[in-house]
């Protein structure tokens, strides 16, 4: 009889985790619970268990940001506030290690919705147009937290220039102290690699038409623009 209840597990008394639907429902309860780390680890195993498991790329991004000490609140409208008139970029005045935290979470948040945006996974539960927000979204603060990582080694830290982009009377310019010390070449490979990220994040939102949750996507989009031909007026 002891043998029975053992191979049965006739009271319950253990549930193993080990299915990917399993490890997304204990990565939830770690997240709630305010655990963000142990949350990404379940969540990461929920991937490795099933690599089409939309629901849990989701949700080790929303970990990845939220292990950082950010919300995707305030990240959100530190984008759509800026000031394209007179006003610093995001993340200029921040220091070396706080920028970088949030530099090395966003390529893994970006590497999630990535999946998921193109349909390399699956998931009923997940909404088109809120997914290409948070993309769109992500791919903007990678490209202005690139203008920190001015020697493009993906790490920001006191190897780089803080080139204090800002906008004076409507002028996308650098602190030309800062900006003279690149040459034509790291200036152009600069360039290069935000607007990039700026293009990839106007063509993601372009599948949005008026306005998600608070914002105008609109607007969004020509503050994106502002930034992305004020760079291209910055080249040798």
């Amino acid at each position: 009889m002891a043998l029975l209840i053992y191979s049965c597990n006739l009271f319950s008394f253990s549930n193993p985790v080990n299915t990917s639907s399993d490890y997304l429902a204990e990565g939830q309860r770690k997240y709630w619970d305010g655990d963000f780390i142990g949350a990404q680890e379940d969540f990461t195993r929920a991937i490795d268990d099933n690599r089409s498991n939309g629901e849990a790329y989701w949700w080790h991004a929303k970990a990845v940001l939220r292990a950082t000490g950010y919300t995707s609140y305030y990240l959100v409208d530190l984008i759509v506030k800026i000031d394209t008139v007179s006003s610093m970029l995001p993340f200029m005045t921040w220091s070396a290690d706080s920028t970088d935290v949030l530099y090395q979470a966003i390529f893994k948040i970006n590497h999630d919705l990535t999946m998921i945006f193109y349909d390399s996974t699956y998931s009923a539960e997940l909404n088109a147009t809120e997914i290409a927000f948070d993309y769109g979204m992500g791919l903007a603060i990678e490209g202005l937290l690139t203008l920190r990582d001015t020697n493009c080694d993906r790490v920001i830290d006191d190897l780089d220039i803080n080139v204090g982009a800002h906008f004076d009377n409507g002028v996308l310019e650098m602190v030309d102290e800062q900006w003279n010390q690149l040459s034509d070449i790291q200036k152009n490979t600069l360039i290069d690699k935000v607007t990039y990220l700026l293009d990839r994040c106007t063509d993601v939102t372009f599948v949005i038409v008026g306005e998600i949750g608070d914002y105008d996507v609109s607007e969004l989009r020509s503050i994106i623009y502002k930034i992305r031909v004020g760079l291209d007026d910055l080249r040798p």
